[in-house]
């Protein structure tokens, strides 16, 4: 049982014992609710016995009273432990599944990022979580728990009268099989709803980045027309998921109607055939209207659990993906090795073809070659964001797909083109590099990184807040702030991935003078737009078409006039080509 909750619902094995303490104080907690019905049968009994048939009574008004405390207390004791099981427990579960999550998208493979968007994994987290969490607090326990007491209750009526049994619960199997009956149609309507809902986030998160795009180019009335035909087409699929649980709802309710009619029938029978007594037909009567109640209660949670298909099924396909594992291996030596690596993304089309390669140990190692050549594929092989299909990628000896990956990233720093900043002060995005690191070691890493003068200049200096994704600061700066991050880390492998290629002059001076301090004695991988940026580096490989059809020194490349001399005749010809 517990395994089959952890799989049906994402539960944990403590949070589905927690769901079955939860269902089972539900039961009893509706059976207490019932309780007072016989208080109200003990009553009837007592006043016929007196008025008709001129007997003494059994029970006094005290002993009613006292009956009536200790329902109350057995009635708020399972409510209590119930609503702890069921909310408190449920809240330490969601936010368990969420922490959960966000640690194993931190261990996916970027092919896992390529089909996923912020907005889309946001709403994961978020959203589809929240509706989980809903289901564990207000639908699972209360729709099992009132299985249970009906159960019961069916099972006590069937021993004191299987006809009376029948007329009462028919309706009950006839609810269960139309459920079962429109499941996979509402179950369809919602995952609608949930795509479309998806597609307008995406809409949004796609307006809100291109903003400067849309403002420059004037194309706002056309953005909002698409985001608004979007928003029509999200408010008829919600419509049309909520139409069709109110359309089961209503009949539901009416069939459960039915079923005091038939059992007000079968027991006015009864009475008059003279086969039931004043005394017992008198509380059934009034238990045949409200015998539904739990039931009644329990159906839009019904309707919750169907709903909880669509984010059980986005979650499921999260912690289905098989994340980057391996073991912690003692590197020392960081020369990185490609033997006969081929790789292609999930179309199946090979973007590298059997790459032979040495990046040595202190040496600068450039890869240039024409856009769509493989430069950065390459190089994200190099740091395991991916693995490859074929061949292996060794760092000192070890192949990295079978090293664990946070602990090979401790030997990488990266110098992206587009640099990640956070709302936060200089200081804090400096740090990320070593989170250890003094205040003054952040400060000697931006003086080496060039970015000290222009910190000293701003109004709070390195306590400067500079905004979501450092937007107060301009792209020569963001890269210099980047680089002394690079810096404190002090990692023996540095990625230098087009770093430089949106920067002017004056800026890629001050970036050059910069990461000569960054890249001494380091293992150094760069790719670069401007063959002149890489003429000093160590070994330059080309590449096209995914194969390396060229490698060694600039002057090397030059005299044998290949792939890199066309191209570099071509920059200084015509300024820098696309790739």
């Amino acid at each position: 049982m517990l395994s089959l909750l952890q799989e049906k619902f994402l539960l944990s094995e403590q949070g589905a014992k927690n769901i079955l303490k939860a269902t089972f104080l539900s039961a009893l907690l509706n059976i207490t609710r019932i309780l007072p019905y016989g208080m109200v049968y003990l009553f009837i009994v007592e006043s016929i016995e007196i008025y008709l048939l001129k007997t003494s009574t059994s029970y006094t008004l005290e002993h009613y009273f006292i009956a009536t405390c200790l329902i109350c207390i057995l009635q708020y004791t399972a409510h209590r432990f119930q609503y702890n099981l069921a909310f408190y427990n449920t809240y330490r579960e969601s936010t368990k599944i969420r922490v959960d999550t966000a640690e194993r998208i931190r261990k996916l493979p970027l092919s896992f990022f390529e089909k996923k968007d912020i907005s889309d994994l946001t709403a994961t987290i978020l959203g589809d979580v929240t509706i989980i969490e809903q289901a564990y607090s207000h639908s699972i326990p209360q729709f099992f728990g009132s299985f249970i007491s009906v159960s019961l209750i069916f099972i006590g009526y069937l021993l004191f009268s299987p006809k009376l049994a029948l007329a009462m619960y028919w309706p009950v199997l006839v609810v269960a099989i139309l459920i079962i009956f429109v499941k996979n149609k509402l179950s369809q309507n919602e995952w609608e709803h949930s795509n479309q809902k998806r597609v307008v986030a995406d809409k949004i998160q796609e307006g809100l980045d291109n903003i400067l795009d849309i403002k420059a180019y004037k194309i706002k009335d056309e953005i909002r027309e698409d985001l608004r035909e979007e928003l029509n087409k999200e408010f008829k699929a919600h419509t049309k998921s909520e139409a069709g649980m109110g359309a089961v709802m209503a009949p539901l309710n009416g069939i459960l109607t039915l079923g005091s009619l038939t059992s007000t029938y079968f027991l006015v029978q009864a009475y008059e055939q003279g086969t039931m007594e004043l005394k017992i037909f008198l509380p059934l009567i009034i238990i045949a209207f409200v015998i539904y109640e739990p039931i009644r209660a329990v159906l839009p949670s019904v309707m919750q659990l169907i709903m909880m298909e669509v984010p059980v099924t986005r979650m499921k396909e999260i912690i289905s993906m098989p994340t980057m594992e391996g073991e912690e291996q003692r590197i020392d030596q960081f020369d990185i090795n490609f033997e006969n690596v081929s790789f292609a993304y999930e179309d199946g089309n090979p973007i590298l073809k059997d790459i032979n390669l040495t990046i040595k140990q202190g040496e600068v190692t450039a890869f240039v070659g024409p856009s769509g050549s493989g430069k950065s594929s390459l190089t994200k092989l190099a740091i395991r964001f991916w693995d490859p299909q074929y061949g292996k990628v060794t760092l000192g000896g070890y192949d990295i797909s079978k090293t664990e990956p946070e602990h090979l990233y401790k030997h990488y720093s990266m110098v992206f083109q587009n640099v990640v900043l956070f709302n936060n002060t200089i200081m804090e995005n400096v740090r990320i590099g070593n989170p250890n690191a003094t205040d003054q070691e952040v400060i000697d890493a931006c003086k080496t990184a060039m970015a000290h003068d222009f910190i000293s200049l701003l109004p709070e200096g390195y306590q400067t807040m500079i905004g979501e994704d450092g937007q107060l600061l301009s792209g020569g700066e963001r890269q210099r702030i980047s680089i002394a991050r690079a810096i404190l880390k002090n990692a023996p492998i540095i990625i230098l991935d087009e770093a430089s290629a949106s920067m002017d002059a004056e800026n890629e001076a001050r970036f050059q003078e910069a990461l000569s301090n960054l890249i001494k004695d380091k293992t150094v991988i760069t790719i670069a737009h401007r063959l002149r940026i890489v003429a000093d580096a160590d070994k330059i490989v080309v590449l096209d078409k995914g194969r390396i059809v060229e490698e060694g020194k600039f002057s090397d490349l030059m005299e044998s006039e290949g792939l890199f001399h066309r191209l570099w005749v071509k920059q200084n010809k015509r300024g820098v080509v696309d790739m």
